[in-house]
């Protein structure tokens, strides 16, 4: 976890952006049920680690980050993005 503190620090601009799409899930979801399991599961951890990983290395832009971001939010929260 240490790694990906570091890209999140490193990255932290869109870590906020992150965290502002996230809002929107989570006003969206108000009334229903959240997910059983608070938080990404091992599988979902991993992939938000790549993600953060292709970043660093140049595989991948940050919009692409974002937008790769966005669809792990949206399998987590059962619902597509605005």
């Amino acid at each position: 976890m240490d790694r990906l503190k570091l890209l999140i620090n490193k990255y932290g601009h869109i870590y906020n952006e992150e965290e502002a799409i996230e809002v929107e899930f989570r006003h969206r979801m108000e009334g229903r049920k959240l997910p059983k399991d608070i938080g990404y599961n091992e599988e979902q951890n991993k992939r938000y680690l790549n993600i953060y990983e292709q970043l660093d290395s140049g595989k991948i832009n940050e919009d692409e980050a974002v937008a790769d971001l966005t669809i792990l939010m949206e399998e987590y929260y059962g619902l597509e993005y605005l």
